[in-house]
């Protein structure tokens, strides 16, 4: 058994910001922007021992991750934090226990920011936030979507990085985690078709990137990604889009706004009571999401859609006019 399609990521050279806007954003499908960053003073300086020595001073406990062999199954992913000096530490004396970082702010690395700048094809959107990843040798993150519906840039500074990616359109046919943002098919590589027998129907994306390439990752797909060789890094975008200007509202947009406030089960550490959503709070069944949220976001997304899309568009207009009398971006 094997997926109904599987699609390569289209590798465009000198992608420009009208190509990227009218071919890609608009239509909100991947592409790989081939040797967009390739000139980054980055690319050349940050090797693991450069890194090290910028980084060992500085005084932040940040998440790492690690997920073991074989790959099968979320029970044996686990995420903790420790300090970056640390971190950086292991993967320098060959220490893979933690693989990967989990999404750093690049925010707390100043001495790191002259080295990087936001790739050209960009044009007028503006960036809201900036994560860096590293990771040791082996390093593989599961099946996910990113929340809060960002759209994503993934530069990749060192070494290469494999991507499956599923649009959120499928989010049924995904096996989406109850009132997480992580699927239960977290593998993309090699699924289990009979034990998710609706991922059949299901359209996958596949690019890998090298040194100097930019992924974008439209907002809600879901992504599987591997690390490939003894060193990774990669810098993520995350960028504005009025994606409230648009006629309907997607179904995974919905659930993720819901979810990620009312939840009653996720993968956080539910001993911290601090972590409990309100639901949780209140002893609601992990059941919630699957007989109520998605039901709802699945069979319901016209209603929704009416209901919320004309305020949302105004609200989203004014907020771009600013006051001047600017026209919004036509999305």
């Amino acid at each position: 058994m094997s997926w109904k399609a599987l699609k390569q990521i289209e590798r465009i050279p000198n992608l420009s910001a009208a190509e990227f806007e009218e071919r890609f954003l608009k239509s909100e499908e991947p592409v790989i922007a081939e040797g967009a960053v390739k000139d980054w003073p980055a690319c050349r300086r940050w090797t693991l021992d450069f890194l090290a020595d910028q980084l060992q001073s500085t005084e932040r406990n940040v998440p790492v991750a690690s997920w073991a062999a074989p790959f099968d199954s979320l029970s044996c992913f686990r995420i903790k934090r420790m300090p970056v000096a640390q971190y950086v530490a292991n993967l320098r004396s060959g220490d893979s226990t933690w693989y990967g970082s989990n999404g750093w702010k690049f925010s707390i690395f100043p001495a790191l920011h002259d080295d990087i700048n936001t790739p050209a094809f960009l044009g007028r959107y503006r960036v809201s936030q900036r994560n860096l990843w590293f990771s040791g040798a082996g390093a593989r993150f599961p099946t996910h979507y990113d929340s809060g519906s960002p759209y994503g840039l993934n530069a990749q500074i060192k070494g290469a990085k494999t991507f499956r990616l599923v649009s959120g359109a499928f989010l049924s046919d995904m096996y989406p985690v109850p009132g997480g943002n992580f699927s239960h098919v977290c593998n993309l590589r090699t699924p289990d078709f009979d034990k998710f027998p609706r991922l059949r129907s299901v359209t996958c994306w596949e690019g890998t990137m090298q040194e100097g390439d930019v992924l974008f990752l439209p907002a809600n797909w879901f992504h599987y990604v591997e690390h490939l060789g003894e060193f990774n890094v990669n810098l993520q975008f995350w960028f504005s889009h009025p994606s409230a200007l648009r006629p309907s509202v997607n179904p995974i947009v919905v659930r993720d706004a819901v979810v990620s406030r009312l939840s009653p089960y996720g993968l956080a550490d539910q001993a911290d009571p601090s972590k409990k959503s309100f639901l949780q709070r209140l002893g609601a069944p992990e059941a919630f999401d699957s007989l109520v949220l998605l039901p709802l976001v699945n069979h319901f997304p016209s209603l929704v859609s009416r209901w919320a899309s004309p305020p949302l568009r105004r609200m989203v207009r004014r907020k771009l006019q600013g006051g001047n009398g600017a026209t919004p971006p036509s999305v």
